[in-house]
Order: structure tokens, then C-alpha cells, then sequence
């Protein structure tokens, strides 16, 4: 199996049940790079209006995105965003784990971008 796994991404879970196929592991890519981008502002904007089902909800569904792409790291600190957002438990410090999130997420993307460009680079 060839290694799919950066600093931040492991995709070898997607490599796994994608059986390695480079046109599926590009089609998975892309609803991610498509679909998680916009739910980080919606996730800025409802922490800035404090909307805490809403911050909760968000959270949820990118920690699993996250973790389908294998980026465990930033996938924690989705955890902590809808644990904050859940419990009320150091909800103060939501805006800083949200600025941690959207640095590493932006690296993340960029990692996947180049694996998206080294995967198209074979398919085509």
C-alpha cells in the first residue's frame, strides 16, 4: 500500500476503503476540500454569536471529516470546540482554539491538495 501520510493527514484509512483506487481516493478528496472549508467560517461566525447547539453541531461534523482524512491532531481540537460548546466548560477559550484549528486546518488542506495533484498526475 502506498503511504498517503503527511505532518497533519494519514490517509491511509481512505487509501484503505477506497482499495487504493486513485479515482476514488480523489473523488472523497475533493467533497472534503469542497464541503469543510465553508463549515470553518460558519463554525467562526456561530462562536462569535455564541450559538452553542450550533458551535456543538459543527464541531461534531468536522471532527469526523477530519478524522476521515486521518488529521487526528486538528481533529482533537474540533472535540475540545464541541466539548466547550456542549458543557459550557471553558467556553472563554473557544476563540483561540478556534484560531489553532484554522492554522492547522489550512495545512492540512494544503497537504491535500498536493496529494489530490499527485493523484491526478496518475489518473491522467
Amino acid at each position: 500500500m502506498q503511504s498517503y501520510s503527511s505532518s497533519l493527514i494519514d490517509l491511509s484509512f481512505l487509501s484503505s476503503i477506497s482499495k487504493e483506487n486513485a479515482q476514488t481516493m480523489l473523488k472523497y478528496i475533493k467533497i472534503f476540500l469542497e464541503d469543510a472549508p465553508p463549515q470553518i467560517n460558519l463554525l467562526q461566525k456561530a462562536i462569535e454569536l455564541k450559538e452553542w447547539n450550533t458551535i456543538e453541531s459543527i464541531a461534531h461534523a468536522l471532527k469526523s471529516q477530519l478524522n476521515f482524512i486521518g488529521a487526528k491532531s486538528i481533529s482533537l481540537i474540533a472535540g475540545k470546540i464541541k466539548e466547550a460548546a456542549e458543557t459550557g466548560i471553558e467556553r472563554n477559550s473557544l476563540p483561540v482554539q478556534l484560531r489553532e484549528l484554522k492554522i492547522q486546518f489550512q495545512s492540512a488542506c494544503d497537504e491535500l491538495v498536493n496529494v489530490r495533484d499527485n493523484l491526478m498526475a496518475k489518473v491522467e
